[in-house]
């Protein structure tokens, strides 16, 4: 059986876009991943629904996050007729790490709050199109 699952871990490059569809809610980020020591690679990330809803609340530029989710690529032709290709992660998990606050009671420790999107449109197992044109988060 193939999986498709990625797990990536990195800081967000600027504040989140929501983004009203007809499937929903959306709210896209970049993180940088670390490649190698001295390359950093940028990679886009895409939150449905309630999850989008809580990235637009809780996450902002810097911020640190682990998310879990779909590797998907998206097709299409330009106005000149040369052929694009992009690939991102549709996210069904992301866990926030909240930056150390050093004037809290916490002892600047860092705090980590999981989200999981539960609805069945974003379950690993369904069969949704993520990737229609109409509905594309990225154009």
């Amino acid at each position: 059986m193939d999986t498709n699952v990625v797990i990536l871990s990195g800081r967000l490059g600027k504040d989140p876009v929501e983004r009203e569809t007809n499937s929903g809610t959306v709210a896209n980020f970049s993180i940088a991943v670390k490649e190698t020591k001295d390359k950093t690679m940028w990679v886009d990330i895409a939150a449905w629904k309630k999850t989008a809803e809580l990235v637009m609340q809780y996450l902002h530029s810097g911020d640190k996050v682990t998310v879990q989710g779909k590797l998907i690529e998206q097709s299409w032709d330009t106005n000149d007729g040369q052929k694009r290709t992009k690939k991102s992660v549709i996210a069904y998990q992301i866990e926030f790490h909240d930056r150390a606050n050093k004037n809290s009671n916490n002892g600047g420790q860092r705090e980590t709050r999981q989200v999981q999107n539960t609805s069945s449109a974003a379950s690993k197992d369904d069969e949704t199109d993520w990737t229609k044109t109409d509905d594309d988060p990225w154009s």
